[in-house]
């Protein structure tokens, strides 16, 4: 019985099953933030940003996302305009201030995971 479960266990974690379900979660973390920031933040400009305030620098969040630094700049840069930020300090301030910071982080921990680049 026990043997039974491990295998049904293993076999949704590696399946599509889960990768849905890891996404639907994701999507949900995103649609959160965009109502709580309110902000009209692109999909891209939350992944950057959350990515950005995780701590990582616009190459390696080019490594995670497939795409070059310099979108990822102006991603950055445009999501900075939205916030009505002028740096990634006052930015994080911001967000603190929200309540919303470790949200932020949990979507870079996710998207670090599907990567599955290691820094």
């Amino acid at each position: 019985m026990n043997n039974f479960l491990i295998e049904r266990v293993t076999e949704i974690k590696d399946g599509p099953t889960y990768s849905f379900l890891l996404w639907k979660r994701e999507e949900r973390l995103m649609q959160h933030l965009r109502i709580k920031v309110d902000a009209h933040l692109t999909k891209r400009e939350i992944q950057c940003l959350s990515c950005n305030l995780f701590g990582f620098s616009a190459k390696q969040i080019a490594c995670i996302l497939p795409i070059s630094h310099r979108t990822v700049e102006a991603y950055l840069q445009k999501a900075l305009h939205k916030l009505s930020c002028f740096s990634k300090l006052a930015c994080l301030e911001k967000m603190h201030n929200l309540g919303v910071l470790w949200d932020w982080h949990e979507l870079a921990r996710r998207l670090l995971e599907e990567s599955h680049i290691q820094f």
